[in-house]
């Protein structure tokens, strides 16, 4: 399956400063590589991720298709995982590793500020998200199309996802 995610869709409340720059563009897709088959694992479970797999999500109103890109009840599998690697692109951008520690780098004529509140906000629409996706899945209307979604899916989701707040409580 090809990647959901695009450097293109990082934009709005998501954009990534200077994504055009050859070396953000890589860590961007570094980033997009590496979080979002975590992010299908861990939502939809192994057997609806396999499935996600197996079948062509850009046939046109498809299950699949409907998944990714929601329906109008919900926002879709891409928005989901948007918010999740946007939230550790930005994790990763704030400190750097020195060799003998991580550090946060201090930049001449300007100031460093908390990303806290980007990082929650993307957090907690991943989280919120979440809830509409396990809505959707579970809707009567839809339980006979995703059967690869079930019960024990939402527990092991609703361990998986949380909201978060600033002080981490």
């Amino acid at each position: 399956m090809t990647s959901l995610l695009t450097i293109s869709d990082f934009v709005g409340d998501r954009s990534i400063p200077n994504s055009g720059n050859k070396e953000v563009m890589e860590r961007i897709n570094f980033f997009i590589a590496k979080y979002e088959p975590i992010c299908l694992g861990k939502t939809l479970g192994a057997d609806l991720y396999e499935a996600v797999l197996d079948e062509d999500p850009l046939v046109s109103g498809s299950r699949i298709d409907k998944l990714i890109t929601g329906d109008g009840s919900w926002k879709g599998m891409k928005q989901l995982v948007l918010d999740f690697v946007y939230f550790y692109y930005v994790s990763d951008s704030v400190t750097l590793n020195s060799g003998k520690t991580v550090i946060i780098p201090q930049i001449d004529a300007a100031y460093n500020i908390s990303p806290a509140t980007k990082l929650v906000d993307a957090w907690n629409s991943f989280y919120h998200g979440t809830q509409q996706m396990e809505l959707y899945l579970n809707d009567d209307a839809n339980i006979d199309v995703y059967p690869e979604f079930d019960v024990t899916q939402s527990f092991a989701l609703d361990c998986f996802a949380g909201p978060i707040n600033e002080f981490d409580i």
